[in-house]
């Protein structure tokens, strides 16, 4: 699953206090849309991998979860493996998803959108 932040924020860097940055941290909360036990299962066996595009258009931050940490683990936690990169290369930065060249071309076309 790739979840993809919206286009915009319509909130700045410039407008935060020095050293918060909007898409930091780059993290998953997952409880409120768990209604069974079938469902923590399922999230639980999930991987995730979660981009945010920072405000430059050209930069993201790509942090691949597995569902065991998104349950088990805060922000900072979780935020911990975040890597910032260009945005062209999310889709091949990828390696643990089972993706086509074509898939991963689309996801990075993706992000420029």
């Amino acid at each position: 699953m790739v979840i993809r932040f919206p286009t915009s924020l319509g909130i700045m860097a410039s407008q935060l206090p020095r050293g918060i940055l909007p898409w930091r941290p780059v993290w998953l909360y997952l409880e409120d849309v768990i209604e069974s036990p079938k469902d923590r299962e399922v999230i639980a066996k999930s991987l995730f991998a979660l981009v945010d595009r920072e405000e430059d258009g050209t930069t993201c931050m790509l942090n691949e979860l597995t569902g065991k940490r998104i349950l088990a683990q805060w922000p900072k936690e979780q935020d911990s493996t975040a890597v910032e990169l260009p945005c062209k290369d999310v889709g091949a930065a990828l390696t643990r998803y089972p993706l086509t060249t074509s898939d991963r071309a689309a996801i990075d076309e993706r992000l420029f959108k």
